[in-house]
């Protein structure tokens, strides 16, 4: 499994805005093959910053979704409400462990 974490910083009072873009784009909108989770986390120590985690069945499906046309379309439309750099982690995941069955919030 591959976990991909994205950090970066939105634009001071577009946080909400930005969060029913990112609803309506890819949690209402397409599913790429192989993704099996996704979180998008704010900061509770810096109100403009957050996460994107996803986790993927395999680095050949992430990286297909990354190249596609559609997620350069989902991209282009996040873009403006993001300010500085913006960080991504691909990582192979070594050890996951699920705890008291339900995830938080689910």
């Amino acid at each position: 499994m591959i976990f991909r974490i994205g950090r970066g910083h939105i634009k001071p009072g577009t946080w909400n805005a930005f969060e029913e873009v990112y609803r309506n784009l890819l949690v209402d909108g397409e599913q790429p093959r192989g993704l099996r989770e996704r979180w998008l986390v704010r900061d509770v120590d810096d109100e403009h910053g957050g996460f994107t985690m996803g986790l993927w069945d395999s680095n050949e499906d992430l990286l297909n979704w990354v190249k596609s046309e559609s997620f350069a379309k989902i991209q282009a439309q996040l873009k403006p409400f993001f300010i500085g750099d913006y960080q991504v982690h691909t990582c192979e995941v070594r050890l996951h462990e699920k705890l008291n069955g339900d995830a938080p919030g689910s």
